[in-house]
């Protein structure tokens, strides 16, 4: 049975008139008293009771309309969701993160995801980039938020430019460098420096802050010394808080420090206070998933990033 033949059941039940209900079908008196045959023939029992001068349903013809409307009405569902689906206007899409990477676009994104597509439902993955890209690469994640270091080795990742931000060194206003307005890297090589999470190389790096030290300080020349690793960032930012020594993070990651701890730029050249480090924010993706879902994170992600410009 089909979902034409239930519906001009239906439409029979509403109007009981063959004659009016197959005027509203735009089809023959004849074809409609048809398919009513049909189907009381398929269902084995006498459905409606017609006259010459009206038509009224039986028993089983009423518990069958009761039948045919959950039906409908369950098709139809499914079809408007299958449609909002494949126009990513609800589903599934999952994001992975890091603190540093994310703080300064995160939180407006789930904001208009809501408000735009509150259907879609959001799953938030964190971890080291290292780990959140392996997750893109083995399709347990849609999209991440990284730096462009973590891309070196992921080249055949989509990905979209964020934002640039200054790379800071975080140190406790106890330390002497704390009353300066800009750290120079030639001033950061005597200095402990703390990480967070292990030193690998910068290809490899489980973290912002590693990636930043492994790649752009040596870059310059500065072999750093390690004094301490946390195992997360908030550990080391306490350690930094205790003095124990400086750490390297851009300076979105500023917005969440401990009162006692400062945020300084650093710059290339002593003499030239614009030649400040600086780090690019990308998100990212594998170039060939199929979720629907994903063009519409890009799509705000857009908007936030052209209001930013």
């Amino acid at each position: 049975m089909t979902i034409y033949q239930m519906s001009c059941f239906l439409t029979l039940s509403e109007l009981l008139n063959f004659t009016r209900a197959a005027e509203v079908l735009n089809m023959t008196q004849p074809a409609l008293s048809k398919i009513i045959g049909n189907i009381e023939e398929e269902v084995g029992a006498p459905l409606i009771v017609r006259t010459k001068r009206n038509v009224s349903m039986t028993d089983a013809g009423i518990n069958l309309c009761n039948c045919f409307r959950q039906i409908i009405q369950l098709y139809n569902s499914g079809i408007e969701a299958s449609v909002d689906i494949a126009k990513g206007m609800s589903g599934t899409v999952r994001i992975g993160f890091s603190s540093a990477m994310a703080g300064g676009i995160l939180p407006e994104l789930i904001k208009r995801m809501k408000l735009f597509y509150p259907d879609v439902n959001i799953r938030l993955y964190d971890g080291t980039q290292e780990e959140i890209i392996h997750l893109v690469n083995i399709d347990e994640i849609d999209i991440v938020f990284v730096d462009t270091f973590a891309l070196r080795s992921n080249e055949h990742l989509d990905h979209k430019h964020i934002f640039h931000d200054k790379i800071c060194v975080f140190m406790s206003n106890q330390h002497p460098y704390s009353q300066k307005d800009f750290v120079s890297i030639e001033e950061l090589r005597t200095q402990d420096l703390l990480v967070a999470g292990r030193i690998l190389p910068a290809t490899n790096s489980p973290s912002t802050s590693n990636s930043i030290i492994s790649e752009v300080m040596s870059d310059h020349g500065l072999l750093p010394r390690i004094k301490h690793v946390a195992r997360t960032i908030s550990n080391m930012l306490l350690m930094v808080n205790c003095n124990l020594g400086m750490a390297i993070m851009p300076e979105k990651f500023s917005v969440s420090i401990p009162q006692d701890v400062t945020c300084r730029p650093i710059i290339l050249d002593a003499n030239d206070t614009s030649s400040t480090m600086n780090i690019s924010v990308v998100t990212a993706w594998k170039n060939k998933n199929q979720n629907p879902c994903l063009s519409s994170v890009l799509s705000i992600i857009d908007g936030i990033v052209s209001e930013d410009h």
